[in-house]
């Protein structure tokens, strides 16, 4: 049999990046590589000359064997193996050593990435269902110009452009959000007014739920925080939140703001049935939902991303005497770390 190091370079011209194992016929690891694992500390030398299921466990190895199988049949393979609370990709790749077959495989760490891009999948649905509620509202008045365009319909014309032009800001920061998911980098922040954002989503919020009632404190007026044009998604979430999932005739959703040192304190409360407290982790990021996860799961785990990204905070409360409070605390632009 050829050497460890004679091994070892023939592994190498394989794969010349990740971890790299060398297996035979009896899924028994011949070499490996590092001398000490980045993924678990272990030594290489004691990984030597153990079988699969000795190194880790029926549950995993099982989903190696086949995997391994195929590849000392002559079959490169690539796959995820999930351990330890990790995720792993595994490529493989057949060799024969001493005219005897064996396989050569490299594993990387991928859990971030895997997370990651679940966490994209998540984003764009969210993304594509605010869409389609802004559009199902452009519809909604382009039914009303149907049959005229007077002064009437002109109105009704201007919400269309002011709507559109809503959902153009909104995708034009997507590739952004995703550029930053992917790279792991912080989000890239710039002064925003949260008067003007909170009175393009009240107004919107109007039209939309004419049978509530929005009021914005003037304090909000005075406050420009460390955001990016996403912040209009994290205030249309909580305001139809608010409305969508309150058992009132007449909706009441009060917003206000305050300064806190160098965070600007935003309150938007509601007159609802209000959330139990044990429901309210599930809500704010305790879970990562599933895409099937319901609009409010899914929308509510954006507004938790977002505001983390910007280094902000947002907290549940009960509104007095009834009703639900969603607290955020973001960073003020004139703070002097802002």
């Amino acid at each position: 049999m050829d050497s460890p190091g004679a091994l070892s370079e023939r592994a190498v011209r394989h794969f010349p990046n990740g971890v790299l194992v060398v297996f035979d016929e009896t899924l028994t690891y011949r070499l490996v590589g590092p001398d000490v694992l980045p993924f678990s500390g272990r030594k290489a030398e004691e990984m030597v000359g153990k079988t699969i299921y000795e190194l880790f466990g029926e549950e995993a190895a099982d989903q190696l064997e086949p995997e391994l199988r195929a590849t000392l049949a002559g079959e490169p393979r690539s796959f995820d193996v999930a351990f330890e609370g990790l995720v792993h990709h595994i490529e493989t790749r057949p060799m024969a050593v001493d005219g005897e077959p064996h396989g050569v495989l490299v594993t990387q760490n991928v859990t971030d990435e895997r997370h990651t891009t679940e966490e994209l999948e998540i984003l764009n649905r969210i993304l594509r269902h605010d869409i389609r509620n802004d559009m199902s509202i452009l519809l909604g008045w382009a039914e009303l110009l149907d049959s005229h365009l007077d002064d009437e319909g002109r109105s009704h014309l201007r919400r269309i452009l002011k709507s559109g032009e809503h959902i153009l800001a909104l995708t034009s920061t997507a590739r952004d959000v995703v550029e930053m998911l992917v790279s792991g980098e912080e989000m890239r922040r710039s002064p925003i007014s949260l008067q003007s954002t909170l009175g393009v989503e009240v107004a919107l919020r109007e039209e939309s739920f004419p049978h509530a009632e929005f009021r914005v404190d003037e304090s909000c007026r005075d406050f420009e925080v460390m955001a990016n044009e996403l912040l209009s998604s994290v205030f249309r979430n909580l305001l139809n939140n608010a409305v969508q999932h309150n058992d009132k005739e007449s909706p009441i959703v009060d917003i206000s703001c305050e300064r806190d040192g160098g965070h600007a304190v935003v309150r938007i409360a509601d007159n609802g049935p209000g959330i139990p407290e044990a429901r309210r982790p599930e809500l704010l990021g305790a879970e990562r939902p599933t895409l099937d996860a319901s609009g409010r799961g899914m929308g509510l785990y954006l507004v938790d991303r977002l505001v983390t990204r910007y280094g902000g905070e947002i907290r549940i409360e009960d509104n007095d005497p009834e009703g639900t409070v969603f607290v955020l605390r973001l960073a003020l632009a004139d703070a002097p770390d802002g």
